[in-house]
């Protein structure tokens, strides 16, 4: 595999939220730090499988904070990804699969009256970053990340 194509597919496998700055101060509010990772089994990581993969800095997240167990995850990105952003069921959302996304549907996007994560996140303080894949809508401007709650973006808007 060439070097770009080595990148982009580890941007394809992970996708990150960042809120604020690491802080060690007792009192200090906790830091979020999202990641959702596409093509990733249950059994993958070390802290689930008895240690045979080897995670240690994933492992040290999940013991020293709170790990989200419980969210559902759709067959596809888009729709995962979009569900998680709005707090709502991907069909709510309108996101049932990935052509819309992918073939540039330009009607296609998170609707822009739903309250994003980010904007949850910034009332409550909070820096927000988003590295690696968008893809829940790109082809107008006010469905991307930088118009949809984060500070700023460093990724590409779709799948690879």
């Amino acid at each position: 595999a060439s070097r770009a194509e080595g990148a982009c597919g580890m941007l394809t496998s992970m996708w990150a939220v960042f809120a604020g700055a690491w802080a060690s101060a007792a009192g200090a509010k906790p830091h979020v730090f999202l990641v959702i990772s596409d093509d990733l089994g249950y059994n993958d990581l070390g802290y689930k499988n008895g240690n045979k993969t080897l995670t240690p800095a994933i492992n040290q997240l999940v013991t020293e904070g709170v790990q989200l167990a419980s969210h559902y995850a759709y067959k596809l990105c888009s729709p995962t990804r979009s569900s998680l952003q709005s707090g709502r069921y991907p069909w709510g959302v309108g996101f049932y699969d990935m052509d819309d996304v992918r073939f540039g549907d330009e009607n296609h996007c998170i609707d822009p009256s739903f309250k994003l994560l980010p904007a949850v996140l910034e009332e409550q303080g909070y820096s927000r970053h988003a590295i690696g894949k968008w893809d829940v809508g790109y082809v107008k401007k006010h469905c991307t990340p930088t118009y949809r709650g984060y500070e700023t973006f460093l990724g590409y808007y779709t799948a690879c």
